[in-house]
């Protein structure tokens, strides 16, 4: 049967039959269908007595509304039962796979009262489906499955480069700092303070963490409409491809999920998180301190920093823990796409395993390349982030990056996102505009940019850019 909806034709597929006739549940891995066109698969279920079956019958189903270029999930009902729907949408290749999956039983809708619509939105595929069903067991997959096979890695060369390498020690640590910020969009730095065993620790940690059963680890899944907790990168529903990663984010207190992992003894994760956070807000502090001096503010106009350089208490920060494990066909796996940090800075540790590049633009000299930030023992990598770039008015790049991953060894890194406070609207600094040097951006706040990423992605900053006269 197929539905006409926005002259794109949707076929419902059906779950197969055992012996006997009784349903039975979709193998996630082995569901695949690839088309040409902008052709959606709907995988059809309801909710019967708290188990998700087939639904044959499809007469009654009114038609589901589409978007364009965005996957996502959309409920319809039979009555008073929820049916599901998963939608994956190709409409910007000639050919693209759809993945079938079974959502987890904790997924559930409440009836629908008579006055209810038959049509509502949900969450979307990424923040739900993928994030609570589509799950590796990374350790126990030998092939690379068509749903991380990404069609090409190589839309730039990739070359050795010297990465900038800072000592914050050092007297001339902004003047070194705004010439990286300038070329590069990143850096890496060394004499910043934090203590050797808490990164062994934070690293210990992770590594603990994401050792732990799938179905564990979903125990602490991030929420649909929440930011912390287990899950895959919040872009993935940009991409048609899944990406060769697994990530737990944290804002604010860890413990309520610690506890869901470790049940008897939350506190080793959450000590070893909470000391890591406290002292990265700390460095954050320093750091953009020096980058606002390097942009030729003196110490009295730098506001964001308080006494000893240490960011205000009601700055933002939130961290990612990833982990990139061992891939059986890296050069057709990406463990996280092309992307800019919608912060203000990222500080970034990872672990001995290289993968992090980042996107040199094109110049005099060489066309636009991908550059590894090789791991430094003891180092830290600073990534500056969409904010600082609209708040040194263009000047520092906020500069794309991403991972690759490799054959035999795991990666694990933990991402620092420095943001203002809430309700802080961020603009060029006044110093930086005048005659001649008209303001770039338009004033925006974290929460609003945020906003604006997660509807138009690598779109979002030229929205906010302030049209300039001829």
């Amino acid at each position: 049967m197929l539905f006409r909806d926005r002259s794109i034709n949707v076929p419902v597929i059906n779950y197969p039959k055992r012996k006997g006739g009784k349903k039975r549940k979709i193998n996630m891995q082995s569901l695949s269908h690839v088309w040409r066109g902008p052709q959606i698969h709907v995988i059809q279920q309801i909710l019967s007595e708290s188990k998700w079956i087939a639904v044959d019958d499809t007469t009654h189903i009114q038609p589901i509304s589409l978007t364009p270029s965005r996957s996502h999930l959309s409920s319809s009902y039979i009555t008073s039962t929820p049916v599901l729907y998963l939608l994956v949408e190709s409409p910007t290749a000639s050919t693209r796979s759809a993945l079938a999956e079974t959502p987890p039983r904790s997924l559930a809708f409440p009836p629908l009262s008579p006055s209810s619509p038959t049509t509502r939105s949900m969450p979307s595929l990424s923040d739900v489906l993928l994030d609570q069903a589509h799950h590796l067991e990374f350790e126990s997959v030998h092939e690379l499955p068509e749903s991380h096979a990404w069609p090409t890695l190589h839309d730039h060369p990739c070359v050795s480069e010297p990465v900038p390498v800072i000592d914050m020690a050092d007297p001339k640590a902004a003047e070194f700092m705004a010439r990286a910020c300038v070329s590069w969009g990143a850096f890496q730095v060394t004499g910043h303070g934090v203590a050797p065993r808490l990164l062994e620790s934070i690293d210990s940690e992770m590594r603990r963490l994401f050792a732990l059963p799938t179905q564990q680890k979903l125990k602490a899944a991030r929420p649909a409409d929440g930011v912390s907790g287990y899950g895959l990168v919040p872009i993935s529903s940009f991409f048609a491809k899944l990406m060769w990663s697994e990530g737990f984010t944290i804002a604010g207190s860890p413990l309520d999920h610690a506890r869901k992992l470790w049940p008897h003894d939350p506190d080793q994760f959450c000590d070893a998180i909470e000391r890591y956070d406290r002292e990265m807000k700390a460095l954050a502090g320093r750091l953009i301190r020096l980058m606002l001096l390097s942009l030729g503010l003196s110490d009295e106009e730098v506001e964001w920093a308080g006494q000893g350089g240490e960011l205000p208490p009601d700055l933002a920060g939130v961290l990612r823990l990833n982990s990139y494990p061992a891939c059986p066909d890296p050069d057709r796996a990406m463990g996280m796409a092309a992307h800019a940090d919608s912060s203000l800075v990222t500080i970034l540790y990872q672990s001995s395993t290289s993968g992090l590049q980042v996107l040199r633009a094109e110049d005099q000299n060489s066309p636009a390349r991908w550059v590894t930030v090789p791991p430094l023992p003891g180092a830290l990598v600073v990534i500056v982030g969409d904010l600082f770039h609209i708040l040194s008015n263009g000047r520092f790049k906020s500069v794309v990056h991403r991972v690759v991953v490799n054959r035999s060894q795991q990666r694990v890194s933990a991402a620092y996102f420095c943001g203002p406070p809430a309700g802080v609207t961020v603009s060029p600094i006044e110093k930086l505009v005048g005659p001649g040097r008209a303001p770039a951006y338009r004033a925006v706040t974290w929460a609003e940019y945020l906003g604006l990423k997660r509807e138009l992605f690598d779109k979002a900053l030229a929205t906010i850019e302030v049209p300039q006269e001829s």
